[in-house]
This record gives structure tokens, sequence and C-alpha cells, in this order.
């Protein structure tokens, strides 16, 4: 699939760094001249991204040897966008409200696609009003919204299906995620012998973002039909380390709920 042309709400540096990682995973992490300015470009075009465009491919080559060669990892991001946020009240969505000037979901897409091989989003109704972000959307495949887990099983069954081993889940109210989240959720999930890792920060357990093996699908679609909605209850029948972030300020999992949330990360974003 060729990235959408003019790249959509996040500008076309931010998705065309999708396809850009293909060609980093293929030359073991070495950017050749067209793509290097593509990143280079991305610096100017997206904040989250931002001036760390450059860091973050350097990285790519350490993150894709260890985790895809060392471990034998080919991991997929699923952005979990299929909750109803009524907390925000009127108006878009809350993918769709603009944080310094931008949908808040460019903000996580730039924040995550430096890590993984694809990304993926999950949301319910229309595709349409996401189309111009070039992402694929898969809807929740059990019906009457059960939650974040069904958007993790959702995510793991597009995954699993292109050939992938993990699903790193993440929020899409959350426009700080950590640079090397995936890193350390893996680091985390070996260090424990345990087949999943979520993040924690400040004391608090983030259990959505998380590390999950495509293989535990069928299981999790049982669970989920037999009634099962907690995602930290879930994970814990399996085992579930934890990856320790600071809290910092902002907190790398500061979450957007209400309106108020939206004006402190402009604030964050724009000191």
């Amino acid at each position: 699939m060729d990235p959408p042309n003019g790249g959509g709400p996040c500008g076309t540096a931010v998705v065309g760094s999708i396809f850009v990682i293909r060609e980093v995973v293929a030359r073991g992490g070495v950017l050749s001249g067209p793509s290097r300015r593509q990143a280079q470009g991305s610096a100017q075009t997206c904040e989250g991204f931002g001036r760390h465009a450059e860091a973050c491919f350097a990285q790519r080559r350490v993150l894709a040897l260890s985790s895809a060669c060392v471990l034998g990892m080919t991991v997929t991001a699923v952005l979990l966008a299929g909750g109803k946020g009524s907390r925000m009240g009127g108006g878009p969505e809350k993918p769709l409200r603009l944080l310094a000037g931008r949908p808040l979901l460019c903000h996580v897409i730039a924040r995550v696609v430096p890590q993984v091989e694809a990304m993926v989003l999950n949301a319910n109704g229309d595709p349409a009003r996401f189309a111009g972000f070039g992402l694929a959307m898969v809807p929740d495949g059990i019906p009457g919204q059960p939650g974040p887990l069904a958007g993790i099983l959702s995510g793991m069954r597009w995954a699993a299906a292109r050939g992938a081993t993990d699903v790193l889940s993440v929020p899409t109210d959350t426009p700080f995620l950590p640079h090397d989240l995936l890193a350390r959720l893996a680091a985390a999930r070996l260090a424990a012998g345990v087949p999943i890792a979520c993040a924690v920060s400040g004391g608090a357990v983030h259990p959505v973002v998380g590390l999950w093996p495509v293989d535990l699908a069928d299981r999790l679609e049982a669970d989920i039909l037999a009634g099962q909605r907690r995602v930290r209850a879930w994970a814990a029948m399996f085992g579930v380390a934890s990856a320790v972030f600071e809290a910092g300020a902002p907190d790398p999992f500061f979450n957007i709920n209400h309106q108020e949330d939206l004006v402190e990360a402009e604030r964050i974003l724009l000191k």
C-alpha cells in the first residue's frame, strides 16, 4: 500500500514515515538519502515526532535489531479509539480534537510510528472520518462495545494475519508516549519471563499500554464472550511484567479525558 497523497491531517512526513520504517528494517536500520530527508522533514512538520525525528530513526536500528532479530518479534501497534469519549462533552470525538493545531491522533501516531513495523487503528463506526490518516482501521469484532480488550483482540487478529508476533496497544488520548515504549516493554517482559508487559508511571498501572502476543487471541476472544471486561485482570491470568517509567513533567501517559486536560496538554507542548 502506498501512502495517501498529501499525507492527510498529520502532514505528508508523518504518514509517509510509516512507509520509511519498512526501508529502515530492510536496510538494517540505515536510512537512505531520500528517507533521511523525509525524516528531517518530519522534524519540521509533526509535534511529538518533531525535532526528535532523526534520533528516533537512529534508535530504530537498535529497536529493530534487539526486538526483531534477537527476540524474534514483529510488532504491530493497535491505536485504541473504540471508546465513546463522552467525558469530553460535545464536539468532535476525542482522537480528532485539535492539540497545538493537529488532531490528537497525529500526536499519538508520531510517538509510535518509529517503534513498530505497522499500525492499525481500532475504531467503530464510519471509517471515512479517519481516512485521511493513512491507517488501516478495524472495528471491535465483538458487538456491544465491550471495552479496550475488544480493541486489543481486533488488533491481534489484524496483526496475526500479516505475520506479526505481538501487538503494542496504546490509547489515542496519550500525546506524550515514550519514544522507547516498545523497547522497555519488551525488556521488562523478557526479564520477567512472562508473556505480557504493561506500563507503569508514578505508581499507577496503565494496563491498556501493553505488549501482547497475538497467539493469545483465541483465549482473549473466549474470555470476552464469557464476560471479561477488565484489561488488568485478564493480563494477570497469564503473568504481566511492569515497565516502569518516571512520571516526569509531563507524565508520559498523561491522558486527555476532559477539555481541561486538552488545555493542559497544549500548555505543556507550547511552553
